[in-house]
């Protein structure tokens, strides 16, 4: 099995890295404005199509973010980061597991 990754981000799992392909997969981001109060604007946001993903391939798992992987719940083909792995200041470092949908 291949293991593709289309974030922006290395994949560090405990035995493995898996750097970006260069490519992003992305939900496209609609942004409509509700109301402004003293010069703040809020927003209601809604994500629609995926971009930027190939289609299906026998063997291949493309890595992708939790809203992509979600946003296609009938491709098999997608793993998301699972459990998160945190240092002692609380960034993130990696990740246990992936997630498929």
């Amino acid at each position: 099995m291949k293991l593709i990754n289309y974030t922006p981000h290395t994949i560090n799992l405990p035995n493995m890295s898996i750097p970006p392909c260069g490519e992003i997969a992305r939900c496209k981001e609609i942004t409509k404005e509700v109301f402004n109060v003293n010069k703040i604007q809020f927003v209601y946001k809604t994500y629609g199509k995926v971009t930027n993903l190939p289609d299906n391939k026998s063997e291949v798992i493309y890595i992708v973010s939790m809203m992509v992987r979600q946003a296609l719940p009938n491709r098999y083909d997608l793993a998301s980061p699972g459990d998160l792995i945190r240092d002692e200041n609380g960034q993130i470092t990696g990740c246990l597991n992936l997630v498929i949908n």
